[in-house]
Protein backbone atom coordinates (compact mmCIF):
# COMPACT_ATOMS: atom_id res chain seq x y z
CA UNK A 1 0.00 0.00 0.00
CA UNK A 2 1.18 3.47 -0.78
CA UNK A 3 -0.17 6.97 -0.28
CA UNK A 4 -0.77 9.04 -3.38
CA UNK A 5 0.75 12.06 -1.66
CA UNK A 6 2.82 12.43 1.48
CA UNK A 7 3.41 15.31 3.86
CA UNK A 8 7.09 15.91 4.65
CA UNK A 9 7.77 15.73 8.36
CA UNK A 10 9.36 18.76 10.07
CA UNK A 11 11.80 16.27 11.63
CA UNK A 12 12.50 14.36 8.43
CA UNK A 13 16.01 13.10 7.78
CA UNK A 14 17.85 15.33 5.33
CA UNK A 15 20.18 12.62 4.07
CA UNK A 16 20.06 11.71 0.39
CA UNK A 17 17.40 9.19 -0.50
CA UNK A 18 15.65 9.27 2.90
CA UNK A 19 12.22 10.22 1.54
CA UNK A 20 12.51 7.80 -1.37
CA UNK A 21 13.41 4.95 0.98
CA UNK A 22 10.53 5.76 3.34
CA UNK A 23 7.99 5.84 0.50
CA UNK A 24 9.12 2.51 -0.84
CA UNK A 25 9.21 0.82 2.55
CA UNK A 26 5.62 2.00 3.03
CA UNK A 27 4.76 0.37 -0.29
CA UNK A 28 6.11 -2.99 0.90
CA UNK A 29 4.22 -3.22 4.19
CA UNK A 30 1.99 -6.31 4.46
CA UNK A 31 -1.77 -5.78 4.42
CA UNK A 32 -2.96 -4.58 7.80
CA UNK A 33 -5.71 -2.76 9.66
CA UNK A 34 -3.57 -1.55 12.58
CA UNK A 35 -0.15 -0.01 11.93
CA UNK A 36 2.23 0.15 14.90
CA UNK A 37 5.49 2.08 14.53
CA UNK A 38 7.79 1.28 17.43
CA UNK A 39 10.13 4.28 17.24
CA UNK A 40 8.70 7.52 15.95
CA UNK A 41 11.83 8.92 14.30
CA UNK A 42 10.64 11.47 11.76
CA UNK A 43 7.48 9.44 10.97
CA UNK A 44 8.52 9.24 7.32
CA UNK A 45 7.12 5.74 6.75
CA UNK A 46 3.77 6.59 8.38
CA UNK A 47 3.48 9.72 6.26
CA UNK A 48 4.07 7.77 3.03
CA UNK A 49 1.30 5.24 3.65
CA UNK A 50 -2.48 5.69 3.51
CA UNK A 51 -4.22 5.83 6.91
CA UNK A 52 -5.15 2.50 8.47
CA UNK A 53 -8.21 1.81 10.58
CA UNK A 54 -5.95 2.20 13.60
CA UNK A 55 -2.43 3.62 13.91
CA UNK A 56 -0.13 3.71 16.94
CA UNK A 57 3.15 5.58 17.15
CA UNK A 58 5.55 5.01 20.03
CA UNK A 59 8.75 6.54 21.34
CA UNK A 60 10.46 6.28 24.73
CA UNK A 61 11.46 9.94 24.55
CA UNK A 62 8.80 12.05 26.30
CA UNK A 63 10.05 15.15 24.50
CA UNK A 64 9.63 13.70 21.02
CA UNK A 65 6.16 12.37 21.91
CA UNK A 66 5.31 15.83 23.23
CA UNK A 67 6.38 17.30 19.89
CA UNK A 68 4.02 15.05 17.92
CA UNK A 69 1.17 15.63 20.36
CA UNK A 70 1.55 19.42 20.23
CA UNK A 71 1.82 19.33 16.44
CA UNK A 72 -1.32 17.18 16.23
CA UNK A 73 -3.36 19.26 18.69
CA UNK A 74 -1.93 22.79 18.27
CA UNK A 75 -0.38 23.02 14.80
CA UNK A 76 -1.03 26.75 14.35
CA UNK A 77 0.65 27.62 17.66
CA UNK A 78 3.63 25.38 16.96
CA UNK A 79 4.05 26.72 13.42
CA UNK A 80 3.96 30.27 14.76
CA UNK A 81 6.67 29.83 17.41
CA UNK A 82 8.88 27.88 14.99
CA UNK A 83 8.48 30.58 12.34
CA UNK A 84 9.60 33.20 14.88
CA UNK A 85 12.68 31.15 15.87
CA UNK A 86 15.93 32.44 14.30
CA UNK A 87 18.84 30.31 13.12
CA UNK A 88 20.88 30.85 16.26
CA UNK A 89 23.59 29.04 18.16
CA UNK A 90 22.03 30.31 21.39
CA UNK A 91 18.70 28.77 20.45
CA UNK A 92 20.42 25.54 19.48
CA UNK A 93 22.52 25.32 22.66
CA UNK A 94 19.46 26.01 24.80
CA UNK A 95 17.56 23.21 23.09
CA UNK A 96 20.50 20.81 23.32
CA UNK A 97 21.16 21.50 26.98
CA UNK A 98 17.58 21.58 28.20
CA UNK A 99 17.28 17.84 28.79
CA UNK A 100 13.72 16.86 29.57
CA UNK A 101 12.57 20.51 29.44
CA UNK A 102 11.20 20.40 32.98
CA UNK A 103 9.52 23.63 33.92
CA UNK A 104 8.64 24.71 30.38
CA UNK A 105 5.30 24.48 28.61
CA UNK A 106 4.54 21.66 26.20
CA UNK A 107 4.60 24.18 23.36
CA UNK A 108 8.09 25.34 24.31
CA UNK A 109 9.28 21.75 24.73
CA UNK A 110 8.01 20.95 21.22
CA UNK A 111 9.69 24.04 19.79
CA UNK A 112 13.02 23.06 21.31
CA UNK A 113 12.80 19.57 19.79
CA UNK A 114 12.19 21.22 16.42
CA UNK A 115 15.14 23.60 16.94
CA UNK A 116 17.46 20.75 17.93
CA UNK A 117 16.73 18.69 14.84
CA UNK A 118 16.15 21.43 12.26
CA UNK A 119 19.29 23.39 13.15
CA UNK A 120 21.64 20.43 13.61
CA UNK A 121 24.06 19.24 10.95
CA UNK A 122 23.18 16.47 8.52
CA UNK A 123 24.17 12.83 8.82
CA UNK A 124 25.90 11.38 11.90
CA UNK A 125 26.52 14.87 13.32
CA UNK A 126 22.78 15.14 13.87
CA UNK A 127 23.07 12.47 16.55
CA UNK A 128 25.45 14.38 18.78
CA UNK A 129 23.77 16.80 17.89
CA UNK A 130 26.08 19.36 16.29
CA UNK A 131 25.39 22.98 15.38
CA UNK A 132 24.65 23.41 11.71
CA UNK A 133 26.85 26.48 11.46
CA UNK A 134 27.08 29.48 9.21
CA UNK A 135 28.27 27.39 6.28
CA UNK A 136 24.94 25.57 6.27
CA UNK A 137 22.87 28.77 6.43
CA UNK A 138 21.92 28.51 2.78
CA UNK A 139 20.01 25.31 3.59
CA UNK A 140 18.00 26.86 6.40
CA UNK A 141 15.12 27.65 4.07
CA UNK A 142 14.11 23.97 4.18
CA UNK A 143 12.69 23.96 7.73
CA UNK A 144 10.68 27.09 6.87
CA UNK A 145 8.98 25.14 4.07
CA UNK A 146 8.28 22.34 6.54
CA UNK A 147 6.53 24.74 8.92
CA UNK A 148 3.94 25.48 6.25
CA UNK A 149 2.91 21.82 6.26
CA UNK A 150 2.30 21.51 10.01
CA UNK A 151 -1.45 22.03 9.83
CA UNK A 152 -1.76 19.52 6.99
CA UNK A 153 0.34 17.07 8.98
CA UNK A 154 -1.87 17.63 12.03
CA UNK A 155 -4.84 16.38 10.02
CA UNK A 156 -2.90 13.23 9.09
CA UNK A 157 -2.09 12.61 12.77
CA UNK A 158 -5.58 13.43 14.06
CA UNK A 159 -6.58 9.80 14.68
CA UNK A 160 -3.09 8.49 15.52
CA UNK A 161 -2.54 7.13 19.04
CA UNK A 162 0.70 8.29 20.67
CA UNK A 163 2.50 6.08 23.18
CA UNK A 164 5.58 6.68 25.33
CA UNK A 165 6.65 3.21 26.42
CA UNK A 166 9.54 0.80 25.92
CA UNK A 167 9.09 -0.69 22.45
CA UNK A 168 9.10 -4.24 23.83
CA UNK A 169 6.06 -3.37 25.98
CA UNK A 170 4.21 -2.08 22.92
CA UNK A 171 4.96 -5.30 21.06
CA UNK A 172 3.58 -7.36 23.93
CA UNK A 173 0.47 -5.18 24.18
CA UNK A 174 -0.48 -5.47 20.50
CA UNK A 175 0.84 -8.88 19.45
CA UNK A 176 -2.42 -10.69 20.13
CA UNK A 177 -4.59 -8.35 18.08
CA UNK A 178 -5.64 -9.17 14.54
CA UNK A 179 -4.55 -7.10 11.57
CA UNK A 180 -1.48 -5.63 13.27
CA UNK A 181 1.66 -4.71 11.36
CA UNK A 182 4.71 -3.68 13.38
CA UNK A 183 7.34 -1.49 11.75
CA UNK A 184 10.67 -1.00 13.51
CA UNK A 185 13.63 0.97 12.24
CA UNK A 186 16.59 -0.58 14.02
CA UNK A 187 19.20 1.82 12.71
CA UNK A 188 21.24 3.39 15.49
CA UNK A 189 20.14 6.91 14.54
CA UNK A 190 16.48 6.01 15.04
CA UNK A 191 16.95 5.16 18.69
CA UNK A 192 16.54 8.56 20.26
CA UNK A 193 14.78 10.26 17.34
CA UNK A 194 18.05 11.55 15.83
CA UNK A 195 19.32 12.95 19.10
CA UNK A 196 16.14 14.36 20.63
CA UNK A 197 15.98 11.83 23.47
CA UNK A 198 18.67 12.23 26.17
CA UNK A 199 17.59 8.90 27.70
CA UNK A 200 18.39 6.89 24.57
CA UNK A 201 21.44 5.31 26.21
CA UNK A 202 19.13 3.51 28.66
CA UNK A 203 16.84 2.05 25.98
CA UNK A 204 17.12 -1.68 25.18
CA UNK A 205 19.14 -2.24 22.02
CA UNK A 206 17.82 -3.31 18.63
CA UNK A 207 18.74 -6.95 19.26
CA UNK A 208 16.42 -7.03 22.29
CA UNK A 209 13.55 -5.57 20.27
CA UNK A 210 14.17 -7.97 17.40
CA UNK A 211 14.01 -10.88 19.83
CA UNK A 212 10.59 -9.69 21.04
CA UNK A 213 9.33 -9.24 17.48
CA UNK A 214 10.48 -12.75 16.53
CA UNK A 215 7.94 -14.17 18.98
CA UNK A 216 4.87 -12.38 17.62
CA UNK A 217 2.44 -13.79 15.06
CA UNK A 218 1.57 -10.31 13.83
CA UNK A 219 3.16 -8.97 10.64
CA UNK A 220 6.59 -7.45 11.19
CA UNK A 221 8.88 -5.38 8.97
CA UNK A 222 12.22 -4.17 10.32
CA UNK A 223 14.92 -2.02 8.78
CA UNK A 224 18.33 -3.32 9.79
CA UNK A 225 20.98 -1.42 7.82
CA UNK A 226 23.42 0.55 9.98
CA UNK A 227 22.16 -0.93 13.24
CA UNK A 228 25.56 -0.78 14.89
CA UNK A 229 24.82 -4.27 16.31
CA UNK A 230 25.62 -7.60 14.71
CA UNK A 231 22.33 -9.43 14.25
CA UNK A 232 20.95 -12.42 12.36
CA UNK A 233 17.47 -12.61 10.86
CA UNK A 234 15.12 -14.92 12.81
CA UNK A 235 14.68 -18.33 11.17
CA UNK A 236 12.26 -18.31 8.24
CA UNK A 237 12.16 -14.52 7.86
CA UNK A 238 12.31 -13.00 4.38
CA UNK A 239 15.14 -10.60 3.55
CA UNK A 240 15.55 -7.95 0.88
CA UNK A 241 18.50 -5.76 -0.04
CA UNK A 242 17.13 -2.62 -1.70
CA UNK A 243 18.78 0.31 -3.41
CA UNK A 244 17.46 3.82 -3.84
CA UNK A 245 18.54 6.41 -6.38
CA UNK A 246 20.78 8.10 -3.82
CA UNK A 247 21.92 7.16 -0.37
CA UNK A 248 22.90 3.92 1.31
CA UNK A 249 21.24 0.59 0.47
CA UNK A 250 18.20 -0.35 2.54
CA UNK A 251 18.00 -3.77 4.20
CA UNK A 252 14.64 -5.14 5.31
CA UNK A 253 13.67 -8.28 7.20
CA UNK A 254 10.09 -9.50 7.57
CA UNK A 255 8.15 -12.46 8.88
CA UNK A 256 5.94 -12.09 5.80
CA UNK A 257 6.93 -12.37 2.12
CA UNK A 258 8.48 -9.14 0.86
CA UNK A 259 7.03 -8.13 -2.55
CA UNK A 260 9.48 -7.28 -5.30
CA UNK A 261 8.28 -3.95 -6.68
CA UNK A 262 10.34 -3.13 -9.73
CA UNK A 263 11.18 -0.50 -10.75
CA UNK A 264 10.58 1.05 -7.34
CA UNK A 265 13.49 -0.91 -5.98
CA UNK A 266 16.51 -2.57 -7.34
CA UNK A 267 16.22 -5.75 -5.31
CA UNK A 268 18.96 -8.28 -5.01
CA UNK A 269 17.13 -11.38 -6.36
CA UNK A 270 19.35 -13.63 -4.29
CA UNK A 271 18.16 -11.89 -1.12
CA UNK A 272 14.53 -11.00 -1.83
CA UNK A 273 12.24 -13.50 -0.16
CA UNK A 274 15.16 -15.64 0.96
CA UNK A 275 14.61 -17.63 4.10
CA UNK A 276 17.32 -17.67 6.70
CA UNK A 277 18.28 -21.22 7.67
Amino acid sequence: MRADTAVVSPLAERTAGAQEAAARIAGMLPDHTHYVQLQSGGLEVLLHKPPSQAETINDTGLDIVTFWRVLRDRPHDLARVCTLTPLSRIEFDTARGSGSYLGVSDLEAARRVWVLLSQSADGPARLRPQWRGIRRRRQHTEPRADIATMETLAQRLKEVTLECQPAVNVVEAHSGRSGVCFYADLRANQFGAQGADPGAAFRPGPDVLLSALAKTKAAVVVRVDHTGVEMTAPPGWAQAALTVQSGHPVRLWSNRPLPVQQPLFDVDPAAAGKETP
